[in-house]
């Protein structure tokens, strides 16, 4: 009895300590067109790959290339859109990243595209942090009015809603918005940081952008949020700054005598 206790303990503690596999969620909207990846279970990769995704069960990776609502999402041999992510990250940073290669409004009207995108089970880094997003767009071919907005967050509840809010929701963002004057080689690169986050593990970051693309727009995006400890100052400086404060404040009280 004792031999099978002590067993059953063993198995449990081994199975609690395999750290949890990277999960990683994929949305694309045009013009309320919508395709979803989630391969966090076998049915979720079997409706990926329905979808027309490719990704893994548990992987960093998603990617997609096809035509959705008269947008062509990626070009012979090159992938539309990618996911990927280093969950469950390291003690220096944490991200998650969307990038768009080659977008085309071929629709004949204009279109406006939503990518939802994350990556969950963070483990690292934890405690203070500071959470930073940026993203990029570069137009081959655009009108006046092109636009890209980008907003990003860190979930401590683990999940992939978006967008954010509810537990553990801390927002950096909407970042401002780049808008192109039109023509060709257009070009905008944004980003910002909030460093208020406390990361309690296990948490997901995730992000979403909008894209409004007239029709015959012709663009390449990207997006990335990510997670880095906060920079503590050592005690040293801390010092060097309390003498200088009260240098200052002996000068001061010198100056009103006077």
């Amino acid at each position: 009895m004792k031999i099978a206790v002590g067993v059953a303990l063993t198995v449990a503690l081994v199975l609690c300590s395999v750290p949890a596999e990277a999960n990683s969620f994929l949305r694309i909207d045009v013009g309320g067109t919508t395709l979803t990846c989630d391969n966090s279970s076998g049915a979720g990769v079997a409706a990926c790959t329905a979808a027309g995704f490719s990704t893994a069960l548990g992987g960093n990776t998603i990617t997609f290339s096809g035509t959705v609502n008269g947008v062509n999402i990626g070009a012979p041999g090159v992938d539309g859109v990618t996911v990927t992510g280093n969950s469950p990250g390291t003690a220096a940073l944490s991200f998650v990243m969307a990038s768009e290669t080659v977008l085309a409004n071929l629709s004949g009207a204009s279109r406006t595209v939503t990518i939802d995108f994350g990556q969950n089970n963070f483990t690292l880094p934890v405690g203070a942090t500071t959470l930073s997003a940026s993203d990029t767009a570069n137009w081959t071919s655009s009108q006046a009015g092109d636009s890209a907005a980008y907003t990003a967050w860190v979930r401590g509840d683990n999940t992939f809603t978006i967008p954010g809010g509810g537990p553990g929701g801390a927002l950096v963002g909407p970042l401002t918005t780049c808008v192109s004057a039109g023509g060709v080689a257009q070009s905008c690169a944004q980003s910002a940081t909030n460093a208020g986050v406390t990361a309690v593990a296990p948490y997901a970051l995730t992000g979403r952008q909008v894209l409004t693309m007239a029709n015959g727009t012709i663009g390449a995006y990207s997006a990335t949020v990510g997670l880095a400890p906060r920079a503590v100052p050592e005690p040293s400086s801390l010092l060097l700054l309390g003498t200088g404060i009260l240098i200052f404040a002996g000068h001061r009280f010198k100056n009103r005598k006077r």
